[in-house]
């Protein structure tokens, strides 16, 4: 294959084609064609220079580091050097995912055969860059971990560069809307994990204390009456909240029964009661965020949908 002139990041926004990042699943990059690969290569070198240069500065700030670390009689250099090379290992976890998917991107489309690299330069790059897609993978288990399922299986697709202001817009819209939806869905997840084990504790001790209330003959009926029907509200606003956490049906319905939730215990100030609502505003802020994405990846599917119509007719019609 004749050896492509691949373009500088800058040229390309001299020229109003700014370089958008995406992510896209290997059946969809697969289903690229020819001509669109090679400008998907072109586009995604630059940052795949970008990330060899980058990594080399870490793998060389990190070995200075642990060199230090090691070797100094210094208890205070080597105290800063350590703490160099944790903030380093820090950076290298929130940055690695999105590198490695990149070249993961760039591989699947064959990006080094497009561009005429040497096969022994294209096989340095995948030893040299091994580490980083080490710390990638792991990343991606941490986040599966903390249940942040859906931001994990985004950061795990691959990804390339496409020139903005061309064909490629209705394609940009729509993968980045998905990578929005899958952010806001794992906030969702997050608010799960964090809320059903807490709720269904709280809603323990609720059943517990109402029990205990109502056996109690020392009390005012009237003071009694009103606080068991307070921890019975609150008790059932819990439930109701497991039962939406547990389904995982975040739509209308989930939104009309977290706000009902909130109307009936407004006037409680109680800490079961503040917990709850404190949980129900945070899940109904992740629901509105996610509905939002939702509603927008749709409509950059239908305006891809079109596109693809509008090629279908033509290809008719020539």
């Amino acid at each position: 294959m004749a050896k492509l002139k691949v373009p500088s990041k800058k040229w390309w926004n001299e020229h109003n084609m700014p370089l958008k990042q995406i992510p896209m699943s290997k059946s969809d990059i697969k289903s690229l064609d020819d001509d669109d690969k090679d400008i998907a290569a072109m586009a995604t070198w630059p940052t795949v220079v970008k990330i060899l240069i980058i990594t080399a500065i870490f793998y060389a700030a990190m070995l200075g580091c642990y060199l230090i670390f090691t070797l100094t009689h210094d208890a205070e250099d080597s105290k800063s050097a350590l703490t160099c090379l944790i903030i380093l290992a820090i950076v290298a976890l929130i940055l690695s995912p999105k590198s490695s998917a990149l070249l993961d991107g760039f591989d699947t489309i064959k990006g080094y055969k497009r561009l005429g690299i040497n096969p022994f330069i294209e096989a340095l790059i995948a030893f040299y860059v091994l580490p980083l897609r080490f710390v990638g993978l792991f990343v991606n288990l941490l986040l599966s971990c903390l249940n942040r399922v859906s931001h994990a299986n985004m950061l795990g697709m691959p990804r390339l560069c496409l020139p903005q202001n061309c064909d490629y817009d209705a394609l940009i819209s729509y993968n980045s809307a998905l990578e929005k939806q899958a952010v806001a869905m794992s906030n969702i997840e997050m608010v799960n994990s964090e809320t059903e084990t807490i709720a269904r504790n709280r809603a323990s001790d609720l059943k517990n204390e109402i029990y205990e209330l109502e056996r109690n003959t020392e009390m005012d009926s009237y003071e009694k009456q009103k606080l068991l029907d307070e921890k019975r509200t609150v008790l059932e606003g819990y439930e109701q909240t497991m039962d939406i956490l547990s389904s995982g049906e975040f739509d209308a319905d989930a939104k009309d029964k977290l706000n009902k939730t909130l109307n009936s215990i407004s006037t409680y100030n109680s800490e079961a009661a503040s917990r709850l609502r404190d949980i129900n505003d945070s899940l109904l802020d992740s629901i509105y965020q996610y509905e939002k994405e939702t509603t927008k990846a749709s409509t950059a599917n239908q305006i891809v949908d079109d596109d693809d119509d509008d090629d279908a007719d033509e290809d008719y019609f020539e």
